[in-house]
C-alpha cells in the first residue's frame, strides 16, 4: 500500500481523476484549500489542509527536510550558481532534480568543463560532514567535495564519472576494495569523535545490547508487529544478546561502515593513481564495529581483509562474520529505522519508517 498526496496544476475542470485518486486543490488566489479528500483515517482532511497551509505560509515544521519548502530552490541556485562562478566554471542551465528520498536529495548542474552535483542529506546522514573529514584523513580513498556545508548538511561535488560496486569487481579487483575498505575502517577510527560530532549515527555492540530492551518495548516497534510475533521476542532477543556479546570480546576499535558498497557507490581509480577505488554516498553509513562492513561470504576475499586488519583467526572470524550478516544486519536496520520514525513531524510516526522497521524485525523472527 502506497499513500501519496498528488499535486497537479489543472486548467480543466472536466479532467479525468486518475483511478483511486481524489483532487485535493490549491485555489487560484493562491490560498489553500482541500476540494475533496477521500480517506478511511479520521482527520485525513484536516492534515492535507494544514500542510497546503503551511506550504503556501512558506512555513516549515522544525523536522521536515529544507528542499521541501518553498524559496529554497531559487535561494540555492544562486548560492550554487556563486560558488561554481568562484571557481572560474561557467553555468550552463538550472539545477536538475535527480533523487529524492528518505535519506536525502541530489540536484545536477552542467558548467563548461563537467556536471556538478548538489547533494543534501537529512538529520540521520551528514553525507557532506564524512566526506569533508574522510577526504582530508584519507584523500585517495574519498575525493574532495568542491564545497561543504556541514552544519546544513550539503556539499557540491564534481561528476565522479562512471559508478560501480563490490558485485561489479572481477577477483582481483574485490581484493584490492578488500585492502581500501580495511584501510579506510583504520583511518575513519582515528577521527571518529569528529564524525560523531558531524553528525554520524552510532550503532556499537555494546550501544545496541543496553539498548535491547528498550527497543523491544518501544511502542513503534511493538504497533506493526502481530500478536504471534510478539511472543517470538524474548527468544531472538536473547539469541542477539548473545551475538553482540561475542562481538564485544571482538575487540575491534568502532570506525565508519560505508554500509552500501555492494551495488554501487564505488568509483575504480585512473590507470595513473593506481589500483583500488574511492568512496562515496556516505546517506547510509553510521559508526559501529568493523565487521558490520563485512557483507562478502567468499573466504578467499575474508582472508584478504583478516591480512589488513592484523586477525589470526580466520576460522573465528568465518563464524562470527556470518552470525553478524545474518542477525545483527537486520537489527543495526531497525534501530536506523526506529530513529527515522521518531524524527516525523508533529511527534507522529513515519509511516514508511514504521513499514521498515517491521520488516527487518520479520526477517530477524524467522
Amino acid at each position: 500500500m502506497v499513500r501519496a498526496i498528488l499535486v497537479a496544476q489543472c486548467h480543466e475542470k472536466s479532467q479525468r481523476v486518475p483511478p483511486g485518486c481524489s483532487w485535493v486543490a490549491i485555489t487560484n488566489d493562491h490560498r489553500a484549500g482541500v476540494v475533496h479528500v477521500s480517506h478511511s483515517e479520521k482527520g485525513a482532511e484536516q492534515a492535507i489542509r494544514r500542510e497546503l497551509e503551511q506550504t503556501i505560509a512558506n512555513v516549515s515544521p522544525p523536522r521536515r527536510v529544507p528542499w521541501a519548502s518553498m524559496g529554497w530552490y531559487p535561494e540555492t541556485l544562486r548560492k550554487v550558481r556563486e560558488i561554481l562562478h568562484g571557481h572560474n566554471l561557467h553555468v550552463m542551465g538550472e539545477l536538475v532534480q535527480i533523487r529524492a528520498s528518505s535519506r536525502g536529495a541530489v540536484l545536477r548542474i552542467k558548467t563548461n568543463e563537467s556536471d556538478y552535483y548538489l547533494k543534501c542529506s537529512t538529520s540521520t546522514s551528514n553525507d557532506a560532514g564524512v566526506t569533508s573529514i574522510m577526504s582530508r584523513v584519507a584523500p585517495d580513498l574519498v575525493a574532495k567535495p568542491l564545497f561543504a556545508d556541514v552544519e546544513r548538511r550539503q556539499m557540491i561535488l564534481v561528476d565522479h564519472g562512471d559508478e560501480t560496486g563490490f558485485c561489479g569487481l572481477d577477483g582481483e579487483g574485490r581484493k584490492q576494495f578488500v585492502r581500501d575498505l580495511a584501510r579506510l575502517h583504520r583511518a575513519s577510527a582515528k577521527v571518529l569523535p569528529g564524525l560523531l560530532k558531524a553528525g554520524l549515527p552510532c550503532y556499537s555492540p555494546l550501544w545496541m545490547r543496553e539498548n535491547l530492551n528498550s527497543l523491544f518495548q518501544c511502542k513503534e516497534l511493538l504497533s506493526v508487529l502481530e500478536t504471534e510475533q510478539r511472543q517470538k521476542l524474548s527468544s531472538i532477543k536473547v539469541k542477539l544478546q548473545d551475538v553482540l556479546t561475542e562481538l564485544v570480546d571482538w575487540e575491534m576499535p568502532n570506525c565508519l561502515i560505508h554500509n552500501d558498497t555492494s551495488d554501487g557507490n564505488l568509483i575504480r581509480k585512473n590507470a595513473d593513481e593506481g589500483p583500488g577505488v574511492r568512496f562515496f554516498d556516505f546517506d547510509s553509513s553510521f559508526a559501529g564495529h568493523p565487521l558490520f562492513d563485512v557483507d562478502w561470504c567468499n573466504r578467499e576475499t575474508l582472508e584478504v581483509y583478516a591480512q589488513e586488519m592484523d586477525i589470526a583467526d580466520i576460522d573465528g572470524l568465518y563464524r562470527l562474520k556470518r552470525k553478524v550478516f545474518f542477525n545483527l544486519g537486520w537489527l543495526v536496520q531497525a534501530y536506523r529505522y526506529l530513529d527515522m520514525a521518531r524524527e516525523a513531524e508533529d511527534g507522529a510516526p513515519r509511516e514508511d519508517a514504521l513499514h521498515w522497521l517491521g520488516g527487518s524485525f520479520r526477517r530477524l523472527l524467522r
